[in-house]
Formats: C-alpha cells, structure tokens, sequence
C-alpha cells in the first residue's frame, strides 16, 4: 500500500514537473505514466458486452437476436467470416481508433501490454469457450515492419502469453514464425485476401 502511495505521488510531481498532453484529446495528463492517455480518454472505450453474436461478438442492436436459437448476426449466419469465433475488447470507436493508430505508427509500444490486459480480460470472462493452442500474432510484410520497427500485433500477443489466462497455460514452440505474410498489403479494410498464409 505504501509503495503504492509513493508511486502516485511521484507520478502527480513529475506530471507537475513536466506537463505532458494526452495524445488523443491534448488536455495535460495528472499523472506520469507509460501510456499517454488521459483517464477520460480511457474511459471512452466503450466495452462490448451481452448480447452479442456469439460468433463474431459483434453487439446486437436488440434482445431479438440475442433470444434466437442460434444468437448469430445477419453475416454469420451467411458464413461471411472465415473463422470460428471472434471478439474485441471495446467498440471501434473514435478514441479506441486513435489509441490503436498511436501503438502502431507512433511508436507507443507500451500500449501493446495495455490491450493485452484488456484481452486477457475478455478471455478470462469467456474462458469455458476458447480452447486455444497458441497466440499468434498477424505477420507484418518484412518492408512494413522495417518501416514501424515493430508489428503491434507481435506487442500484444508477448504481452498476453505472459498473463494467467490461458486454460492450458500452453504455447506452441515457434508460434510467433507459424504464419508468413506473402505480399505488402495495403493498410487495415484495403487488406486483400490471400496476403498472408501458413507456414509448411
């Protein structure tokens, strides 16, 4: 308690000492720490919850579909995804945008173990429906990783493999070369398909 004490005193002086802005909203941050957002800025990120597609985990509008046989939204129940089960921590908003865009083009790797936490807090909610053999992180192109200096999603996933969340407490030797990105796709929603694959 005492330790903590003084790590929040030292934090408010140095926040004193040398101002720092928050990086998405500018107003000055009240504490010195490794992420550089403000607490309201944080508390914008607004958590998904029940109900939601059980397989996306995309949040439903109303109770209707969530009180149907099968809880699926209108494109999972078309298959329209290629995976089996899906979900995030908060809803993509404008905030949570600019937090991700930080991390992953400005160089504040220390969000990677910030999103990790927020994660591993939807697995552990939810850990009777992942039986997960490894944490892989999405393979950066070998000249975009040269141009960030890091793969955000290699941040997160070291992050999140060294929490208590895994069922198995299990990770497959080499996961993190198990993929292999073929092509330099372009960013984010103009990712094409069949840029990247499995290693043989």
């Amino acid at each position: 308690m005492r330790s903590l004490f003084f790590k929040d005193a030292i934090g408010a002086l140095t926040s004193v000492l040398f101002p720092a802005p928050c990086r998405i909203c500018g107003q000055i941050l009240l504490n010195a720490t490794r992420i550089p957002i403000c607490d309201d800025c944080l508390g914008s990120f607004e958590k998904i919850a029940e109900p939601m597609c059980q397989c996306c985990g995309r949040p439903f509008a109303s109770t209707v579909s969530a009180d149907a046989k099968q809880p699926l939204c209108r494109l999972c129940r078309l298959n329209f995804f290629a995976f089996d089960r899906a979900r995030s921590f908060a809803i993509y908003n404008d905030a949570l945008f600019e937090a991700i865009m930080l991390m992953k083009y400005e160089e504040v790797t220390s969000l990677g173990t910030w999103f990790a936490a927020r994660i591993a807090e939807v697995i552990r909610e939810t850990a009777g429906e992942w039986q997960a053999d490894a944490v892989i992180p999405v393979p950066l192109h070998r000249a975009r990783q040269r141009e960030r200096g890091h793969n955000q999603a290699e941040l997160i996933c070291a992050a999140t493999r060294e929490g208590d969340w895994r069922a198995n407490q299990v990770t497959l030797p080499g996961a993190d070369q198990a993929t292999a990105r073929q092509a330099a796709a372009l960013p984010q929603r103009a990712l094409e398909s069949g840029a990247w694959r499995l290693r043989d």
